[in-house]
């Protein structure tokens, strides 16, 4: 019996040894190739967020932000708002993408007294956390290369996350041909000095609007894990931090396809009644309803997020008459 129990043990170590040696020797070779090739893809970032925040830090008094995905980038024109509302305003919008990391890299340029838009996309209420050996996605992509000072800020799990990529993704960063990449050092030039951006007439359109082939998909149980959910347990920490820094928040909903009148019907009345709630809860106003901002195929550019340069002026002007009455106080301080 004892025999029994040596051998188990033993065995047990010998597995334990092997398995630590896999795993640490794995990690060190995917943490070896994480950076140059990862940045093929996301280096358009870098220059894109330092001359959204060099906008936003050039504006010394009480400013409007526009904060979220391609949605918000493309859709909302800060130019308008600004001259429409009389309040400096920053199109803060960048790629739904990066998930979280938008409401760590806006404190850049919110300051007390400013306010901060948030017509997030839907992917901002149910992206999840990464785990090991998940596909690496676009955050990660890029914290690990551009960011290190906030990589190096996450949690030890988050950390071993973000390298620990699945064997697929180590195979492409390991392939020499991935690694060829140019930076981007003009692209402010598609950007507006209110950082919208440019060269979305209609007449650019491209062939195929994407993402429009079906309605959002939320996962199944996604009515009972709402509040515990990663990105938007991150979102109430952003919205907390506003509020402790005399930061205003107000909430919306962002442009969308309306898909064939599906949103009207099963889960989603209910979803978005959903996320109004949290919004109460959280003390954060919402203007207008996810049904005020849903357009047809023709408003839309290349994704069924971003309205093209016509239908933008179109989607703002309603977003600017939704903000008058909240943003009345910015208005009148100016005037004083």
């Amino acid at each position: 019996m004892k025999k029994d129990i040596y051998k188990f043990i033993r065995h047990s170590i010998i597995f334990l040894v092997i398995f630590l040696i896999t795993a640490t020797s794995y990690f060190l070779v995917a943490s070896f190739y994480s950076e140059i090739p990862l940045k093929v893809g996301v280096q358009w970032i870098k220059p894109f967020f330092d001359h959204k925040i060099k906008l936003g830090n050039n504006i010394s008094e009480p400013k409007l932000i526009l904060l979220g995905g391609s949605s918000v980038d493309f859709s909302l024109s800060a130019t308008k708002m600004e001259k429409e509302l009389g309040i400096p305003t920053i199109n803060f919008g960048s790629t739904a993408s990066l998930s979280d990391y938008i409401f760590h890299v806006v404190k850049e340029i919110a300051k007390e007294g400013d306010t901060v838009f948030i017509p997030l996309e839907y992917h901002y209420y149910y992206c999840q956390r990464k785990g090991l050996f998940e596909p690496v996605t676009l955050r990660e992509r890029y914290i690990l290369y551009y960011d290190k000072e906030y990589y190096n800020s996450l949690p030890l799990y988050d950390r071993l996350a973000a390298k620990f990529s699945g064997f697929r993704d180590l195979i492409r960063m390991m392939d020499e041909s991935n690694w060829e990449y140019s930076e981007f050092e003009d692209l402010p030039a598609s950007l507006t000095i209110n950082g919208d951006e440019k060269n979305t007439e209609p007449s650019l359109k491209p062939p195929k609007v994407k993402e429009i082939d079906w309605p959002i998909e939320f996962y199944s149980s996604f009515e009972s894990d709402f509040e515990s959910g990663y990105c938007v347990q991150e979102l109430s920490s952003f919205i907390d931090w506003s509020l402790e820094n005399n930061i205003r928040v107000i909430a919306s909903y962002p442009s969308l396809y309306d898909f064939k009148g599906a949103y009207y019907e099963g889960r989603y009345p209910k979803i978005f009644m959903l996320i109004e709630d949290f919004y109460n809860k959280k003390n954060v106003q919402v203007v207008g309803t996810p049904y005020d901002f849903l357009y047809p195929y023709e408003d839309f550019f290349n994704t069924g997020y971003h309205l093209h340069s016509e239908a933008r002026e179109k989607h703002t002007d309603k977003v600017i008459e939704l903000l008058r009455d909240p943003l009345s106080d910015m208005t009148e301080m100016r005037l004083e």
